[in-house]
């Protein structure tokens, strides 16, 4: 097989666009605060500043450094511990066992505002 111009234009034109999506995906927004759901219910929020140790249906949440983790869990397999911390607005731990979710939030930021 006989590699064409277009072919080199093509693998070049996938690598650009794979470089751009794993380019925008390093863009990590400031969490501000973080809220916990438990049955699609918010049971508690706070901001990211404050410090705090909750328990939520049998997982115990835990905010410390800007950073919050599910400390421990009654659920039998433990993703949700073992999914670590969490800093970045967007990001959430979910405990499906117990139907326990927590979602950091951030500033939102908008491109542009359309009337």
């Amino acid at each position: 097989m006989k590699w064409r111009k277009g072919d080199f234009v093509v693998i070049a034109v996938v690598i650009l666009v794979a470089i751009g999506i794993w380019a925008f995906s390093l863009e990590r927004k400031e969490a501000t605060s973080v809220d916990v759901f438990c049955d699609g219910k918010l049971v508690y929020t706070s901001s990211i500043a404050t410090p705090f140790e909750t328990e939520v249906a049998g997982c115990t949440v835990k905010l410390s450094d800007g950073k919050v983790r599910v400390v421990s869990s009654t659920c039998p397999d433990k993703v949700c511990v073992n999914t670590g911390e969490i800093s970045a607005s967007g990001e959430v731990i979910v405990c499906v066992p117990n139907r326990v979710s927590i979602k950091l939030t951030g500033k939102e930021e908008f491109d542009a505002v359309v009337n």
